[in-house]
This record gives structure tokens, C-alpha cells and sequence, in this order.
């Protein structure tokens, strides 16, 4: 139906379209009661021009208002199979309401003039798209599955009693209210904000000149950007807090310090820069997994202002982060802070309220309001009520881990505000009360005793009654084992003999405490308390002594022998400045075993790394260190260097990684490395200047084999390419390319797609199985095929198997580029990752650390060797050579005594390696005093 200039008001009709086009168009007025619309064949229902008024009605289709008024009451709207468009959509004119309706698809409408419009107890399964409209949205639903955001621009914008099951996106000229809402996301900026009692799942973002937040629960991180005055008040906040040019008052929340994770580490609560001064008053912090509170930056050089005051700051290493940069706060830390258990109900899961013994009743600031009962004020977002009698508490773990043949100890931990009577009842006869522990609580029972061998898992029953008769009751659960449970915040040593441990939670070394773990300890990560895997770490913010030996290394794994990667979250250095060196390690099924963050220097040697996984796959991670050394390890998956001064990833084996076995953006040597299944080596970030990639191997890489992206000069030389999908891919800077060789059954061995390359020059290399050298080569692009290239078989002694070692007559012998280097046995140099001798070994400088003193010299050869191993050593003094080779694990495979060797005699010994399995070994060889212990790589 179609009509201009007119009024048309129906009351309980049916109007269908069998045609293109709208069911009903007109310019005027359309007011419909108890009626039903259907689409045409292109999804149109309504096209209106004036105003539109619909009471209970039904439409199927699109709605569409061109510069009118819309109110809608009791509706129905349902998006037709056809439709491509909002279900309702348009330019506002005039005063809209929407109330009590449904509708299945989008709401988009904008005005010229900043129209008012009121949506009330509404349904959306689509997105809500409000562009210049003062908007009113009370008490509505948004969203389904992964519709449901909600964006609104206008002047002044109130959201009250809302579920948004995505992100409400909010940009207001002069004001702005959110209240009472439950939302994933908010992106919020207004001249004036508010915020209040809303619940916030994820990030939230607030700017503007003024901010007021109070009463929130907010589970994300919260960012608050450019404004005069911020006041966080009684919030409830389990995320990292970022705060950049914004004087922010903090007063009375509970902040729970966030789980460190994701691609960066955050120890700190709370990141502070530009001009941040900050007031920090009746709170509560509570420091899970780290323990530090303020990250201050001051990158323009301006100094901020801190007042610390009447807060409780338990579990902090610190309240300052150690990583600042000059000029240092000016910092006012009062002396009525407090530094101990605010005793929340509950912490994990979290109940955030008050304990009737905590601390914190009546020790905030004097000079803040009363709470509503009339009493001083209390630290945290949530005050005790002492206008009622509370019912009794017990606050002591429900199920608790005893080692056999150790001393067990449990408190007793009850709560109120009267004394109570505490009752233990069931309690095996080696297991007594001692009397109450007065550090804790004063309602509390130390129940110690020696734990039998053969004690089985057993429960005891726990009962608090009031003096008003109230009780409150706990079944206790004690599983016995043979292990040593740690968990919580550790310093001293960890000795061998008490090996192994239970990791049973997250462990903190806090920051003036040292931690030293003697070689051959052994860690298996079991979750207790309902702490699950993937949540378990160690934060190291002090001193981690962590250095196995060659006979005795440490062990870190998960309890069970499970297929699983990533089912813990390995250990975490946050030490700034300091130089951390860890060897000898070994990680299981970790997510990222080691990260380490703004380091001075990291070195890592002679570790295996077995199934690790991460958002983007690593063992390591390396953030902001000046220094990364990774020597001599094994790898179920990469590493992972950002923002490093320099990097050197030598003599490692990568195995059958998920992703990028190398992820580096900094200045990075890599050489003598062994790469296997999916891609390699990715080198990216502007901060690449030079890259030299020597004598490495790149075995069946189903991606790329070295991608280089934005380095500045990158140098390829002896190295092996077999069967990858692409040898390089690159994009930016020269590339030198020499001596190496490509082997496959692809069609093209190296990639780049952009113009903004500046040479490439390929000489003195082999290619084999391909169809073209070059793909998508850009006619800008000066690429060069230098001299020395050949094209054939390489003639490897058996590569199916790994082993690329030249045979006997290979065209690779003595094919290398003349100007270059000589190999060790003093000919023309070879192409590819290993050079060939007549006598079949391949000498290499033993490069390996010397465990002990110079009196004995000695090098192996060929390393990585096949078949035979051959040994070469002098001694200072007479005496005998003691010689054994280990595996990875530190069980011997060899031990060989050569008695009466001569001082200053070289001696050769050939040991065959023909029963050895592929693998990283260790060979030592004593004498007297002295010894040397190296690494060999053996490759079948």
C-alpha cells in the first residue's frame, strides 16, 4: 500500500506484500493497533515519512523511518529470510519512544538535531546504533550469541538497568550515566561520566574531563585517559588498572591484584603516567600472584605526587615497582597503612565482604563519611554492617594435602563478633589441638601432629557456635601423599633430599627474598584447593637461584604423564635490571615455561623444553631484556624475543614446534641451530638492524623456513634448506644470501612482496626440486642470481632421516664462495650447515662452557656426529681419563677409563654413537681435580 501527504490509523489488520518493494509506504502518519505486517519479496516492510505509531503489533521485514518520529509499544519485530538490512532503521525527526518490544535485528537511527528517544524493557538480538540522539535505554536487553553492541552518540546519554551481552560503546557531549548495568565491554567518554553499580566483565575504557566511578564490579582491565578529576570509589576491581594524565582519588575499593598472563606481564595493580597524581585512601589491595602496586612511567619527565593513607596492602612485595623511570615520584606513605590479612568471606571464589574479625572495620580515614551504620569508616568497597548479629564463620581450607612421614599442621580459623566455641570432632589419634593461633585470629585451634606412613586419606568435622546458640559447620578433607606440598610465598632452599615437590598453587619469591633450588629437585604441578593447571605459576620478583648440572638437573612437569601441552603456566622473572642465568633445566607441558621482562641479561643453557604452547607458541619469552643468551637447549616449540638490545640462539634443537620456532624482533645471531616441522625463524619489529643466520639447519618447515620482515641488513650463510614450503620470505632491507643449499618440491624458494626491498643478492648456493627461485618478483626490486649457483643433487648421506652431512663425492665439497672463510680442515669452503673432510670427521671449536679448570684441553668432532664420535684431548698431569656421556636426562650411556695418560701427550680416542638414538647428549671428561663436560648433538 502506498499513499502521500496522508494519515492512515488501522486497527486489527493484516497487510502483506507478494511483490518487490514495501508492504506499506507513505508520507504522513502511520498509526497501527493489534495489526500484522508481512515483506515483500526484497525484505521491506514499512517505509514512513512523518510518524510512525505502533501499538501490539506484529511486524515480519525492515522498517524504515525517513525523517520522522518513531513510537513503538508492545511490538513484535522479526527479520525476514530476505532482508539484508537493519530490521529498523532511519533518521529521526521528532520525539521516539520504544517500550516493552522485541526486536530480532538491528536498531540504527540518527537525527540532524540531537533527538530525544526513550527505549524502555526492550529485546534486541542485534546490534542498538543511536548516532546525535539524547537516548534514554532502561531495564533492556541486548544481544545473542556474538550480536549485541550497543553504540550511542548524542548530548546527553542516561543507560540504567541494562543486559548487553557485548560492548556498550558511549560517546556524549556534555553527560553521561551508566548505572545498574551488566555488560562484556564499555568504551565511555564524556565531558562528565558516571559510573555506578554496574558489572563490567571485560576492558573498560573511560575519558573525559571529569569521572566519577563507584560501586563497580569490574572483572577487566580499566583505562582511564586525559581528564581533570577521576574518583574511584567503592569498586570492586580484579584487573590491571591503566592511568595516563588523569589525577585519579581512590577511595574505599577492593582491588585484587590480576592474574599475570596473556602476551605481556603486569606484576603491578595500578600503571600510572603523565600528570597522574594520585590520592590512595581506605582501600583494600590484596596481592594474589604478584605484589606490587603503583607501575609509575614517566616519559615526559613529569613528576607525580603519591598519598598513601589508611589502606590495607597485603601480600605486596612493594608498593612501588622497581622498573621506574626518572624523576622519581614524590611519595607520602603514611605510617596507618596496614600490611596484613584484611580477612575477606572469601577470596577464591571471591566473596569480597568483610569478616567480622578483619582488620579493616573502622580504620579508614576519619575524615571520610560514616558508613551507613553509623560507624568510622572501613577500608574496602564493602563495609561490615554492625547493626545486626552476624552468624558464626569457618574460614580454614576444606580439603588440605598431608606427606607422609612429615609433620602436618592445620589452623582453625572462625569468625564473629563474639567469642566463639570451636568443636573438633573425628580427628585420628596422631592429630591434636595444640592451642589457638593469636597471629591469625583469636577464634582459631592449631591442630599439628606427625603424619604415619602408612596413613590413608582421611576427613575430621569442624563446628563454631555463638554465644546466642548460632552454629556454623566444616567437613575437612586430607588427602595423604609422599610428596612435599609448596604453594604461597617461598625463600630459603629447596633441598634435593626433600625432593619431589607438590606445586599445589601459585608461588611468589617476593622482592627482597632469595629462593635457591638445589640440583636434581624435582617439581610436579598438581592444583589443589580448586586451583586448576592452567593457573599455576611461579613469580619470581626476587632472587631465583635455578641452576642444575649435567648429572643433576631440575624438573619441572604436571603430576600426571598427560598429552596435553600447556597445562601450566610455567615460571615468570620480573627482576628489572638484574642478570638471570638458569641451566640445566627441564620444562613439561608448560604455557610458556620461562618469561622474563625487563632483564638485564637472560641466559638460558642446556635446558630441554618438551610440549610447551602459548597464543603465539614458545618456551620463552622475552620481553624489554637488554640481553637474551639461549645456548645448547631442546625445543618442543620456539621463542618468543621482543624488544631485546641482542640475541644469540645458538647450537639449540627445535622439534616439531606449533608455530614460529624463532619469533624475533631485535638485533639476533643465530647459529648452529637445528629447526624441525612448521616455520622457524620469524625476525620482525623496526628495531632489527642486523641478522646473522650461520650454519643452521631447516628440516620440513610447513611454513616458512626464515621469514625476515622490516630488518635492516640480514646475512644467510652456510646453511641447509629441505623440503620446506618456502625456503625465505621477506619484505624489507638487504639480504645476503651464501653458501647454503635448497632442497624441495615446491615451486619457488624465496618470497617478497614489497617494493620497498633494497638488494638481494644470492651467490655461491644450491638449488634443487624447483621450479622458480624468485616468486612474485616486482620489477622495482633489484634482485640479483650471483655467481657460484648450482643446481644439483647435494648428495647428503641421508636426509630422509635427518642427517645432511655431504657424502663421499658431493658437488657441495669445496663449492663454497672463494673470498669466503676456509673450512677447519684448511680447504675452500663447503655449501650447506656441514662441512666435509677426507678422513669423514668434521672438526668444530668446542664452544661449550668449561664446567671446572683449563688443566685439561680436548675438542670432539665431527658434532653433530652420525656414526663415530672422536675425542682429542692433553692433560696438565699425569694420570687417568675418565670419560662418560650422558643423556639429556642425566642417565650414562658410556663410561670409559683410559689409565696412565701422559702429561702434555694428545690423545685421540673413536667412540662409535652407531646404538645411540637421536638426541642431545653430554660428554665429561675427568681427571684428578679437573674436568670439562660439552654437549654433542647426535643426528641418525
Amino acid at each position: 500500500m502506498q499513499a502521500e501527504q496522508s494519515r492512515v490509523q488501522t486497527t486489527n489488520c493484516n497487510f502483506t506484500s507478494l511483490e518487490a518493494g514495501p508492504t506499506f509506504s507513505l508520507q504522513g502518519q502511520l498509526v497501527a493497533e493489534d495489526c500484522s505486517f508481512s515483506s515483500g519479496e526484497d525484505g521491506r516492510t514499512i517505509l514512513v515519512r512523518g510518524l510512525l505509531r505502533l501499538t501490539n503489533c506484529i511486524i515480519e521485514g525492515d522498517v524504515l523511518g525517513d525523517l520522522c518520529a518513531m513510537q513503538i509499544l508492545d511490538c513484535t519485530f522479526f527479520l525476514a529470510e530476505e532482508s539484508e538490512m537493519p530490521t529498523i532503521s532511519g533518521s529521526i525527526l521528532g520525539n521516539s519512544f520504544f517500550h516493552n518490544s522485541i526486536i530480532e535485528g538491528t536498531l540504527s537511527a540518527s537525527s540532524r538535531n540531537t533527538i530525544p528517544i526513550d527505549i524502555s524493557e526492550c529485546t534486541f538480538s542485534g546490534d542498538l546504533l543511536l548516532a546525535n540522539i539524547n537516548t534514554i535505554l532502561l531495564n533492556s536487553t541486548v544481544g545473542i550469541d556474538s550480536l549485541g553492541n550497543v553504540t550511542l552518540e548524542g548530548r546527553s546519554i542516561q543507560v540504567e538497568g541494562n543486559e548487553i551481552l557485548n560492548k556498550l560503546d558511549i560517546e556524549s557531549e556534555i553527560s553521561l550515566s551508566v548505572t545498574n548495568n551488566r555488560m562484556l565491554s564499555g568504551d565511555f567518554q564524556s565531558a562528565r561520566c558516571e559510573l555506578s553499580n554496574n558489572t563490567i566483565e571485560m576492558e573498560c575504557k573511560v575519558r573525559g574531563r571529569r569521572q566519577n566511578l563507584s560501586e563497580n564490579r569490574l572483572y577487566g582491565t580499566v583505562e582511564i585517559d586525559d581528564a581533570e578529576r577521576v574518583v574511584l570509589e567503592k569498586n570492586l576491581i580484579t584487573a590491571r588498572i591503566e592511568i595516563d594524565n588523569a589525577p585519579t582519588e581512590f577511595r574505599q575499593n577492593t582491588i585484587i591484584t590480576p592474574l599475570i598472563g596473556g602476551l605481556g606481564a603486569q606484576f603491578e595493580s595500578i600503571g600510572v603516567s603523565g600528570e597522574s597524581d594520585i590520592v590512595f585512601s581506605s582501600n583494600i589491595v590484596i596481592g594474589r600472584y604478584a605484589a606490587l602496586l603503583f607501575d609509575v612511567h614517566s616519559y615526559d619527565r613529569i613528576q607525580q605526587e603519591f598519598t598513601i593513607s589508611y589502606n590495607c596492602l597485603f601480600g605486596m612485595s612493594n608498593i612501588f615497582s622497581p622498573r621506574r623511570t626518572s624523576p622519581d615520584p614524590e611519595e607520602v606513605v603514611e605510617p596507618n597503612n596496614i600490611y596484613i590479612d584484611p580477612f575477606l568471606q572469601e577470596t577464591d571464589p571471591l566473596n569480597p565482604s568483610l569478616q567480622p574479625i578483619s582488620p579493616c572495620i573502622d580504620t579508614g580515614d576519619p575524615d571520610l563519611h560514616d558508613d551507613p551504620d553509623g560507624t568510622r569508616a572501613d577500608m574496602g568497597a564493602y563495609f561490615f554492617d554492625q547493626r545486626f548479629d552476624h552468624r558464626p564463620g569457618i574460614h580454614s581450607p576444606e580439603l588440605v594435602y598431608a606427606q607422609r612421614d612429615a609433620e602436618f599442621t592445620y589452623i582453625v580459623r572462625g569468625s564473629d563478633e563474639e567469642a566463639l566455641d570451636l568443636r573438633i570432632e573425628d580427628l585420628p589419634d596422631w592429630l591434636r589441638p595444640l592451642g589457638r593461633d593469636f597471629e591469625a585470629v583469636e577464634d582459631s585451634l592449631i591442630l599439628q601432629g606427625m603424619v604415619p606412613e602408612n596413613q590413608e586419606d582421611f576427613s575430621f568435622r569442624i563446628f563454631a557456635e555463638d554465644e546466642a546458640g548460632n552454629q556454623d559447620s566444616l567437613t575437612v578433607m586430607v588427602r595423604a601423599i609422599d610428596l612435599n606440598p609448596i604453594s604461597g610465598w617461598l625463600s630459603g632452599r629447596l633441598r634435593r633430599e626433600d625432593s619431589p615437590f607438590y606445586i599445589t598453587d601459585n608461588i611468589t619469591i617476593s622482592l627482597d627474598d632469595t629462593l635457591i633450588i638445589e640440583p636434581g629437585c624435582e617439581f610436579l604441578i598438581k592444583g589443589i584447593y580448586g586451583r586448576v593447571l592452567e593457573q599455576i605459576s611461579m613469580y619470581v620478583l626476587g632472587t631465583l637461584v635455578l641452576r642444575g648440572t649435567e648429572e643433576d638437573s631440575i624438573k619441572f612437569r604436571i603430576e600426571s604423564d598427560g598429552d596435553d601441552p600447556g597445562q601450566w603456566r610455567g615460571l615468570f622473572f620480573y627482576t628489572p635490571n638484574t642478570d638471570q642465568v638458569v641451566e640445566y633445566l627441564r620444562f613439561d607441558d608448560a604455557n610458556r615455561a620461562l618469561r622474563a621482562y625487563f632483564l638485564n641479561s637472560f641466559t638460558m643453557q642446556h635446558c630441554t623444553f618438551y610440549r610447551q604452547e602459548g597464543d603465539v607458541p614458545d618456551c620463552i619469552r622475552a620481553d624489554n631484556v637488554q640481553n637474551l643468551i639461549v645456548r645448547n637447549n631442546v625445543f618442543w616449540d620456539g621463542i618468543y624475543a621482543n624488544k631485546v638490545s641482542s640475541t644469540l640462539i645458538a647450537d639449540n634443537k627445535f622439534n616439531n614446534n606449533s608455530s614460529a620456532n624463532l619469533f624475533i624482533g631485535n638485533n639476533a645471531i643465530i647459529e648452529r641451530n637445528v629447526f624441525s616441522s612448521e616455520r622457524a625463524v620469524h625476525l620482525d619489529v623496526n628495531a632489527v638492524d642486523t641478522v646473522l643466520i650461520s650454519r643452521c639447519v631447516f628440516d620440513s618447515s610447513h611454513g616458512t623456513g626464515v621469514g625476515l620482515l622490516d630488518t635492516k641488513e640480514a646475512e644467510i650463510e652456510h646453511c641447509t634448506f629441505y623440503n620446506n614450503q618456502l625456503g625465505i620470505r621477506y619484505a624489507e632491507g638487504p639480504v645476503h644470501i651464501n653458501n647454503c643449499t635448497f632442497n624441495g618440491e615446491n615451486d619457488w624458494v624465496i618470497g617478497y612482496t614489497s617494493i620497498g626491498l633494497d638488494t638481494l643478492l644470492v651467490e655461491y648456493t644450491n638449488f634443487l626440486g624447483f621450479d622458480s627461485i624468485f616468486f612474485n618478483g616486482i620489477e622495482e626490486f633489484p634482485a640479483q642470481l650471483g655467481e657460484g649457483c648450482l643446481n644439483v643433487d647435494p648428495e647428503f648421506v641421508d636426509p630422509s632421516n635427518g642427517n645432511f652431512w655431504l657424502a663421499e663425492g658431493s658437488p657441495l665439497i669445496d663449492a663454497g664462495n672463494p673470498g669466503g672463510p676456509l673450512d677447519p680442515d684448511s680447504t675452500r669452503g663447503d655449501l650447506g650447515a656441514f662441512f666435509w673432510t677426507p678422513d669423514g670427521c668434521t672438526p668444530v671449536k668446542n664452544e661449550i662452557t668449561n664446567i671446572g679448570n683449563p688443566e685439561i684441553t680436548y675438542s670432539l668432532y665431527p658434532n653433530p656426529c652420525n656414526s663415530l664420535l672422536r675425542i682429542s684431548y692433553s692433560l696438565a698431569q699425569t694420570g687417568t681419563a675418565h670419560l662418560r656421556i650422558f643423556e639429556i636426562s642425566g642417565r650414562e650411556v658410556r663410561d670409559i677409563m683410559v689409565p696412565n695418560t701422559s702429561a702434555g701427550i694428545k690423545t685421540d680416542l673413536c667412540i662409535s654413537t652407531d646404538e645411540l638414538a637421536s638426541g642431545v647428549y653430554f660428554v665429561s671428561l675427568k681427571s684428578k681435580n679437573y674436568f670439562r663436560t660439552s654437549r654433542i648433538l647426535v643426528l641418525k
